[in-house]
């Protein structure tokens, strides 16, 4: 019975590694009956699930009642919200990714009690994150020297008038760059983790190295996903004290984050657009003319404004805000703006979390989300005030501080339905947990 045990906790060990190895490979090939939501390692996530919950027969989940009671009322007020859509299969669909999503976290937090998996989890976020990274730079090297097909897979190519910066941004192996960064996001916290646990000097740079790769990638990638990664690295310096340098690289890193708050406030509410360009032969003369237009974000916020007003309590569905924004779009904003423009049908994301949740869960689907987000922050710094003195006490401020990072984040992309977000979080908890146990 015993090695029947300890066999189940391999094959689960390595069905797990193979999850995480899987998860950033989402610009892969895919049969068509996976669809376009369902990765690989999602697959792989399947049989994780069924060892787990048949052969382990345990079920301990050691979470504070304050997130479990948050995360049961969202899942509550969710599915009211798919119930109440318009088309009832999207929202079915979207809804049952939820809770694929919670199940997730909740696998993982039953799972990474153990100091083993815990620090083997670090590790494989940290090596896939610097895998991407790599695949990405040379993506990009590769375009600037040849611009071939191949490369342009790893790239996110946006029209000129589009974008302010004439160049493609790295999504390396995801689908976009805001998906990279955020996951990036989390590899660079991992590996800030690996150097604060090893003792090994060549290791340490080794990690150093594979950190400064990581920013190279995510620094190409520009977007305003990384102002919540700045904010990380702003707070993870704040108390870090064993590097050198530190005080002009936390200065310099703090400068980096307000500049990024304030251009990614700035540019939410008013672009440049567009850019013309005029060339008199004749008179040897060249004008550029630049007019001022609402940026798409603005316009989607008020658009899920007036949908929460309409449907206050439970909202449209859960992923019905894509399909219903023509109904409730400004076109007398959005005429100018060109990220509009160019999506003809008018099929766009919320392109934030917490309007999103107004929108498709009404308000009091985000009053839910909030709570548990405010349930994570109160245990998190209760924990953090009444951590043993160990190590894995600043391991789980560097999680806070990545998990801080991912607010901040959330009011430009939907980083609730990110894996890698979930993930973060079972890592908060787990790192409680081993400190408790181990302190």
């Amino acid at each position: 019975m015993r090695e029947a045990k300890i066999m189940t906790l391999k094959i689960i060990k390595i069905l797990l590694w193979m999850y995480l190895f899987f998860l950033p490979l989402m610009n892969l090939p895919k049969p068509l009956l996976l669809g376009t939501k369902i990765q690989y390692c999602d697959i792989v996530f399947i049989f994780l699930f069924i060892i787990w919950f048949f052969v382990m027969g345990k079920f301990s989940f050691p979470l504070q009642k304050n997130i479990k009671y948050s995360l049961s009322m969202i899942v509550v007020i969710n599915l009211f919200s798919c119930l109440n859509s318009r088309n009832l299969s999207v929202s079915v669909i979207n809804y049952v990714g939820f809770l694929y999503l919670v199940v997730l976290f909740f696998l993982l937090v039953a799972i990474l009690k153990d100091l083993n998996m815990f620090n083997m989890v670090i590790q494989i976020i940290f090596l896939s994150s610097i895998i991407t990274s790599v695949i990405g730079i040379g993506s990009f090297i590769l375009y600037l020297t040849g611009n071939t097909a191949l490369t342009k897979s790893f790239l996110f190519f946006t029209p000129l008038k589009a974008s302010v910066v004439p160049l493609p941004r790295l999504c390396s192996t995801f689908v976009s760059p805001e998906m990279f960064i955020t996951f990036s996001q989390l590899g660079l916290v991992c590996g800030i983790i690996k150097i604060e646990l090893m003792s090994n000097p060549i290791k340490r740079r080794l990690a150093f190295f594979g950190v400064l790769i990581i920013l190279i990638a995510v620094s190409i990638s520009y977007s305003r996903s990384l102002t919540g990664l700045f904010l990380a690295m702003s707070l993870i310096l704040l108390v870090k004290k064993n590097i050198k340098f530190l005080m002009p690289l936390r200065l310099a890193v703090t400068i980096l984050f307000i500049i990024l708050f304030c251009a990614a406030i700035l540019t939410s509410i008013w672009i440049i657009y567009p850019i013309s360009i005029s060339h008199d032969a004749d008179a040897e003369l060249t004008t550029v003319a630049f007019r001022t237009s609402p940026d798409m974000r603005s316009i989607l916020q008020s658009a899920a404004v007036r949908i929460a007003i309409e449907k206050p309590f439970f909202g449209i569905g859960q992923g019905m805000f894509t399909y219903q924004l023509k109904n409730y779009i400004d076109f007398r904003l959005a005429r100018h703006t060109i990220k509009i423009n160019d999506f003809r049908s008018l099929e766009i994301d919320p392109h934030s979390t917490y309007f999103g949740a107004l929108a498709e869960t009404g308000f009091l689907g985000l009053t839910s989300m909030l709570i548990l987000f405010g349930a994570f922050l109160k245990s998190t710094i209760i924990s953090l005030k009444e951590a043993q003195a160990s190590k894995y006490k600043i391991v789980k401020f560097y999680l806070f501080a990545s998990f801080v990072g991912y607010l901040l984040t959330a009011c430009f992309v939907d980083i609730f339905a990110f894996r890698h977000f979930w993930i973060n979080l079972s890592l908060l908890v787990s790192c409680g947990n081993i400190d408790t146990n181990n302190g």
